[in-house]
């Protein structure tokens, strides 16, 4: 082999990042504030990321609040176009081994307005998107869930959708499979552990919550438990 093609052969080797480990629990919470958001999550392996929206003159701003709002930080430029390009690239899938990528998208704007913008938007990217209908659901790349306000009325009266709902704890029994992939619940509201040992009552009831969500095929979390080591 001459140097030129040693060099060639080292220089794809270190231009080529290595494959993290998945880690399909992990979920990277309102990941727009990181320092690179979606970046730093799917570099350490993360299987899911929030983003807040908000509708402003027809596009879906991300921000935490509408005074955060910068122009061009869509939810096209800094999510969805970005993970249509890794998946192309990754040939069909966020990660090879991984699960569908859950991309949680909170509607901070009135839920039905923000869901007329996002349903067009949607289908863009639909060769990418699990697809739901009344029947079941066809895993894709990339899962849509809708949190925050929620348009249950209109996604329930579609026939088939390119985005589901986060339901609430009281949803885990629910007959319609396909809606609610995701249960979500406040910790403090449910749990008075904050840290140490856990009482037993509560982590029986715990179990109970994960137990029901995950027999009926749906994935649980709770947002703002406590951020401790154990917690995690």
């Amino acid at each position: 082999m001459n140097e030129l093609a040693l060099a060639v052969l080292l220089l794809s080797k270190t231009a080529v990042p290595p494959v993290p480990k998945v880690l399909p629990r992990a979920y990277s919470h309102n990941d727009y504030e990181q320092k690179r958001p979606l970046d730093d999550a799917l570099e350490r392996g993360f299987c899911a990321v929030e983003a807040d929206v908000h509708l402003r003159n027809g596009e879906l701003m991300v921000a935490h609040t509408g005074g955060g709002i910068k122009p061009g930080v869509t939810l096209k430029s800094l999510y969805l176009d970005p993970l249509r390009a890794r998946v192309r690239a990754g040939r069909g899938k966020v990660y090879p081994d991984g699960p569908s990528f859950l991309l949680m998208v909170e509607f901070k704007s009135d839920a039905e307005e923000s869901w007329l913008a996002l349903e067009p938007q949607l289908e863009s990217y639909r060769d990418m998107l699990t697809v739901f209908t009344d029947e079941g659901v066809k895993a894709g790349a990339v899962t849509v869930v809708i949190t925050g306000h929620k348009p249950d009325k209109i996604l329930r009266a579609l026939p088939r959708r390119l985005a589901a709902i986060d339901g609430d704890l009281g949803d885990r029994h629910a007959p319609e499979k396909s809606l609610f992939p995701v249960i979500s619940d406040n910790w403090a509201s449910r749990f008075e552990w904050r840290g140490g040992r856990m009482d037993p009552a509560e982590r029986a009831r715990l179990q109970k919550f994960v137990r029901d969500a995950h027999d009926h095929g749906r994935l649980i979390r709770f947002w703002g438990a406590p951020d401790r080591e154990e917690s995690w």
